[in-house]
């Protein structure tokens, strides 16, 4: 069948400003690479570039890392859509500026020299709208409809990220399978040249390459198949437009440059709730494509009248389409979306599979609604609740608890305490795995402590409130000895309400404490006694090896907890972060490991860790601090301040996490364990996100996400105004 248009004006093009330069790399692995590399064999082309490919030897060419391409490439060409140049440019920008290595795109423009934006607020596409859509579909005789990116979502971020998830699959079945996404791919491209090629046919020529036998060859086509169902979804949004075209009478047609044939199209689109269509037609069953016209001929031949066709692929389902006489109203996929919207640059930053997997779950969420940028002309604005707890907190909450169970798996712990308030939701996520792996995993148990509870019952000697007066503190005299020490000056006092700080007069203050001690010290024996009967209640007292989660903490709770339990028990506290943690305590048998490491919260070097306080906001329970435990056992907790705190926004917030931790799970079982850190980056990126001027926030969020501030001698607060 030839080479398409495509690919011929990137050989031509390539031969055109760039043969005869020396020590060229390629980067990219897809067809266009292969066909400059078997076209034109330029013997100065001397490696390729694919951070998902690194280090193995594609089509005969060593892809090279950013640091091999620093010490060899003469030149870097990328060989990849208009649309996705300046993304891969950004990601490689410092070969140019650091290493005086010139990149280009095909047509011979250094990249350099030109402004490269991903985000353009003029783009053409943003005066789409639903309701001219639904305009042209009342005029339509015949409404085509593109299937998938239009009609049906995957959860992976392009297509071909599905085949690095089947490739761990097969290597997990034993099957082998080296570098198998890019021979997936160069398979079906070296097909189209000679016919429409079918699954089956991509599986045989996969089997000669592979040397598999007939089964394996089977086996591998079945398991292709299953990874699509597994992440195929409806695109809610246009299913609504396709039903809408239904309830009006149109006839409808589906119209597809698929290799799946028609009864696997046919489970996907009744798994994926399309049904009422009066016709599918596929490229591989009429050997005849889209991209050439002879598909949408093989549509005319059978329905006269006034066709349109929507879709997602402007050089096919819009300017092919029209060439062969339909009307067309192209859409842009959730991709394409994500790709000119200002949240663009996190595309360049999906460097693994794990992480494109995560941005495309993402991406399906925030896009479902092709035309949702229209009226921001491609700012992204978020306002749902449940859309912003599930685009922008689930990753790195999903992220933490993986790795926490990476950390503790079959390592005997006798039980791991997730720390109120903010250990609430992370505890529910961690109790999925646990039900999943008991054998592997310690049980966790959502515990009622806080920075007040437990300080205060630690309290035994002068020293002690010493210590807590270190802390910084702006308050009057009263409030101080009330917040820290649980203890209300006398009544007679008329020193309580003298202004204290503990950067101007510490020395007050600590002499007006010493005042109170014995009576501080009295309580913090009594709500000792009935803090350690919970601790006993709930099995503490008996274990040896426990885990302690917080989210950002200078060890403050644990240091605490390890005196009224002893130095019997070993207490390895787990945090997001630790903030300012201190080096001259000893903590003895305690030891502190943390997802983002030591920070400061004055060069945090994470947005979660600089936003600690607005993450702690959104993962806390219904209740207030918890201030003590009387002598029954119950729980007492700080007065709440009525309406400061909006629980049903927050739960909703809290269900969007949820089902992102749920969605990204499903594919727990070919998800690499990272070693490097890379995958947490990425997910704090995508947090960074609200705060890096790529996102407006909606006051709903605004509204929901609010702190007590009164353990620091504040009101409660709105974190974002």
């Amino acid at each position: 069948m030839g080479l398409s248009q495509d690919t011929l004006y990137v050989i031509e093009s390539y031969k055109t400003h760039f043969l005869g330069k020396k020590n060229i790399v390629l980067y990219g692995v897809g067809i266009n690479t292969k066909a400059i590399l078997t076209e034109i064999q330029d013997p100065n082309i001397i490696g390729l570039m694919d951070p998902l490919s690194e280090g193995s030897v594609v089509m005969g060419k060593p892809v090279l890392s950013v640091e091999d391409a620093s010490r060899q490439a003469g030149l870097i060409i990328i060989i990849a859509r208009p649309t996705v140049v300046p993304i891969i440019f950004d990601r490689i920008r410092g070969l140019e500026s650091t290493h005086h290595i010139p990149i280009y795109n095909i047509d011979g423009k250094r990249l350099i020299e030109e402004k490269q934006e991903s985000f353009s607020s003029d783009l053409p596409y943003w005066n789409s709208s639903s309701d001219a859509l639904k305009q042209k579909i009342a005029m339509a005789d015949v409404v085509s409809f593109d299937v998938f990116d239009t009609l049906i979502v995957r959860d992976v971020l392009r297509p071909v990220d599905l085949f690095f998830f089947l490739e761990r699959k097969m290597q997990k079945e034993g099957i082998s399978c080296k570098e198998f996404a890019v021979q997936r791919q160069a398979a079906e491209a070296q097909l189209n040249q000679v016919c429409v090629p079918n699954l089956n046919q991509v599986y045989a020529q996969l089997g000669v390459y592979y040397a598999w036998s007939k089964e394996i060859v089977d086996k591998a086509s079945a398991l292709e198949f299953a990874l699509e169902q597994k992440a195929c979804h409806a695109r809610k949004y246009m299913q609504d437009i396709y039903n809408y075209a239904l309830r009006l009478k149109k006839t409808v047609i589906l119209v597809s440059d698929m290799y799946l044939n028609m009864e696997k199209m046919q489970i996907l689109l009744k798994m994926t709730g399309y049904t009422g269509y009066h016709q599918l037609y596929v490229s591989c069953e009429h050997q005849a494509t889209k991209a050439s016209g002879a598909l949408f001929d093989t549509v005319r031949k059978d329905y006269s009248g006034t066709i349109l066709h929507i879709g997602d692929n402007a050089a096919v389902d819009d300017v092919m389409a029209r060439m062969h006489g339909f009307v067309t109203y192209p859409i842009f996929s959730a991709y394409d979306m994500l790709l000119h919207s200002s949240m663009g640059k996190l595309v360049a930053k999906a460097k693994t599979p794990d992480s494109m997997l995560t941005l495309g779950i993402a991406a399906r969420k925030l896009f479902d609604d092709p035309f949702v940028l229209g009226s921001t002309k491609g700012m992204a604005c978020i306002d749902d609740l449940f859309q912003f707890g599930f685009v922008f907190i689930g990753p790195v909450i999903s992220c933490f608890v993986r790795w926490m169970c990476d950390k503790v798996w079959d390592k005997n712990y006798d039980m791991i305490l997730f720390s109120a308030r903010d250990g609430y939701l992370i505890e529910k996520l961690y109790r999925k795995r646990w039900i999943q792996n008991k054998e592997h995993l310690p049980k966790g148990l959502y515990f009622k402590t806080s920075r007040r509870a437990v300080t205060v019952a630690a309290l035994t000697s002068e020293a002690d409130i010493l210590a807590m007066l270190s802390d910084s503190f702006d308050a009057t005299k009263g409030e101080l000895l009330l917040v820290r020490f649980g203890i209300s000056p006398d009544k007679t006092d008329g020193e309580a309400l003298e202004e204290v700080s503990s950067t101007y007069n510490p020395d007050d203050a600590v002499r007006f404490v010493l005042r109170y001690q014995d009576r501080i010290l009295e309580n913090a024996k009594r709500e000792r006694s009935n803090y350690i009967g919970y601790l006993k209640k709930i099995g503490l007292l008996h274990a040896k090896k426990v885990v302690l989660y917080d989210f950002c903490s200078k060890g403050t709770v644990q240091f605490g907890l390890s005196k009224l339990l002893g130095s019997d028990v070993d207490i390895l506290g787990m945090y997001f972060a630790t903030l300012d943690l201190k080096n001259d305590v000893d903590h003895g048998h305690n030891c502190i490991i943390s997802l983002f490491g030591d920070c400061t919260r004055y060069h945090p070097r994470f947005s979660t860790v600089k936003e600690f306080m607005f993450m702690e906001a959104i993962l806390s329970d219904r209740y207030e601090t918890l201030l003590c435990c009387d002598a029954n056992g119950e729980f007492i907790y700080q007065d709440e301040v009525n309406g400061y705190r909006d629980c049903n926004a927050l739960a909703q917030i809290q269900q969007g996490i949820l089902c992102f931790d749920r969605s990204f799970q499903a594919w727990s079982e070919l998800i690499d364990t990272e070693e490097d850190g890379t995958y947490r980056h990425f997910c704090d990126d995508i947090f960074g996100v609200l705060f890096n001027g790529s996102c407006v926030i909606g006051s709903q969020i605004k509204k929901a996400v609010v702190i007590d501030g009164r353990n620091d001698f504040k009101p409660p607060y709105q974190l974002l105004m």
